[in-house]
């Protein structure tokens, strides 16, 4: 399934591209805001789930102001699959973590992009508070490349879907592989990358 084709159908852009969005974040960064042209549409089948990770290991090459917008297609709650963020996480900017795992490149450095398969491997080195909750579909939450998070665990019979949206400033630099018409995404992208726990 070609989930790139399929999120750029007109319903998709509808809600990928909202203007409320568009506004909410030209507010926030003061300037006119950019949003990727890819677009990420994510399913989580039964008994999968999503490890730990920090969005800046898959989309940091361009401005330092990135952040995600993650919304689900439909209600989910903790059972389905929902987003689990560290709270505070994200400013924590000088930790040995985010200075060595976060600064990784999945594609350049060949690495696995998720941290840990478990949060309490990171909260044993780094504290913090994991917080999750049932979602609704017109709900959003918006998170910076360096706050780290993961999903619970699928352990429904059906599929939980969500979609991942991508701003920042339009007068900063972009990451090429998601932004233009020839964007390439994560050319090497495959299952078997090497794991930097020496970094960890």
């Amino acid at each position: 399934m070609d989930t790139d084709c399929i999120a750029h159908e007109e319903t998709f852009l509808k809600l990928f591209e909202s203007k409320k969005l568009f506004s909410f974040f030209e507010m926030y960064f003061n300037e006119r805001a950019l949003t990727f042209d890819h677009k990420w549409l994510r399913a989580i089948f039964p008994g999968g789930y999503i490890g730990l990770h920090f969005d800046n290991v898959y989309m940091g090459r361009g401005s330092g102001q990135v952040h995600t917008v993650w919304n689900p297609i439909g209600d989910i709650n903790t059972e389905l699959g929902t987003l689990v963020v560290n709270v505070g996480s994200h400013q924590k900017r000088k930790n040995q973590l985010i200075e060595s795992y976060g600064m990784i490149d999945v594609d350049r450095d060949n690495m696995e992009g998720w941290y840990s398969h478990d949060p309490r491997e990171y909260t044993e080195k780094y504290g913090g508070q994991w917080q999750t909750s049932n979602i609704n579909a017109d709900d959003i939450i918006i998170i910076t490349m360096f706050t780290m998070h993961c999903s619970t665990l699928n352990v429904t019979d059906g599929n939980r879907y969500s979609r991942d949206i991508r701003f920042q400033p339009a007068s900063d630099s972009v990451d090429e592989r998601w932004y233009g018409k020839d964007r390439f995404g994560h050319p090497a992208f495959c299952f078997g990358f090497r794991r930097l726990r020496s970094h960890q």
